[in-house]
């Protein structure tokens, strides 16, 4: 004689029983993703998170910057880079580009906004729509003494 057990697991069809497993996982899984974009609802934004103490002025060493070269720094939370463009001439940007929130890549011809795509020349303007465009944010700089300050001049 047979066990009730046994005789239902023998008689009953085996896709059945990966269907209702298969459902059971995209059920689980489809709590997980609401959990976690419902979470992500209540985060802050990177622009309320201190990155460090604000300075009003950050001082670089420029020394041995060729041409091309660009060196990076925090000034008041966000990342500024600068640019040795020529002699003693520099171009300070904040880097983000027009989508905000993502860094932009050095190309031959100027920068890309890795996220948008949009190209922008050595002097912050965007590409092909110079004089209406998106212009990079440019945080105030002087240079002297064979340093660049970025902040306000005391």
């Amino acid at each position: 004689m047979l066990s009730l057990s046994g005789f239902w697991i023998k008689d009953m069809d085996k896709r059945l029983i990966y269907r209702v497993v298969l459902k059971l996982l995209f059920l689980l899984l489809l709590v997980v993703l609401t959990l976690v974009f419902f979470r992500s609802l209540f985060t802050k934004s990177h622009d309320e998170i201190p990155l460090q103490t604000s300075l009003s002025v950050v001082e670089l060493d420029v020394n041995g910057m060729v041409k091309g070269d660009i060196r990076k720094i925090q000034w008041n939370g966000k990342q500024v880079s600068v640019l040795r463009l020529e002699n003693n001439k520099y171009f300070t940007y904040i880097n983000v580009g027009d989508s905000g929130n993502c860094p932009l890549f050095k190309e031959a011809n100027g920068f890309k906004d890795i996220c948008t795509g949009t190209r922008f020349d050595f002097l912050g303007r965007q590409k092909g729509n110079e004089e209406q465009g998106f212009k990079l944010k440019s945080p105030p700089s002087y240079y002297q003494d064979n340093k660049l300050y970025v902040g306000e001049k005391k």
